[in-house]
């Protein structure tokens, strides 16, 4: 059975937002730097919010998401105690 949340996804997950961050630190760095104000700091908010959004829905349109992260092939452990 395929889990519908995706949960198995972490990996990606995690590599999207990393970039995503790296796309926020440097937007909100070059107004940091330049003294641009609170609007161009509001403006490196949406940029996170874009750089997020960008691999997710491109990610959400296949079927590579939709993975439970567990092996159904491997036969269970018999070594545990009950």
């Amino acid at each position: 059975m395929v889990d519908p949340c995706g949960a198995g996804d972490m990996a990606f997950l995690a590599r999207a937002m990393v970039g995503a961050a790296v796309v926020f630190v440097l937007g909100a760095g070059g107004v940091l730097v330049l003294d641009l104000g609170i609007g161009w700091l509001w403006a490196s908010i949406g940029l996170l919010m874009l750089a997020r959004v960008a691999p997710l829905s491109v990610r959400w349109a296949g079927d590579e998401w939709a993975v439970t992260g567990t092996r159904t092939d491997r036969p269970p452990r018999t070594d545990r105690p009950s």
